[in-house]
């Protein structure tokens, strides 16, 4: 089962973020464990990670 950790504003979360699950954990903590998660991937499923994250355009708004 797929985690998901956005907030309510964000469209890919689905609305159960990791504080409905009892839990809270701080950023850098998401991150950490993250960065863990991603050592430990082979290479085809790293790449595969990356080519999920959608890109974001930089700058303000408009």
């Amino acid at each position: 089962m797929a985690r998901r950790f956005g907030h309510a504003c964000d469209p890919a979360c689905n609305g159960q973020d990791f504080g409905e699950m009892g839990n809270s954990i701080k950023k850098s903590e998401l991150i950490r464990a993250g960065i863990k998660a991603l050592a430990a991937m082979s290479d085809a499923n790293f790449l595969k990670a990356l080519l999920a994250v959608p890109a974001i355009k930089t700058g303000r708004p408009a």
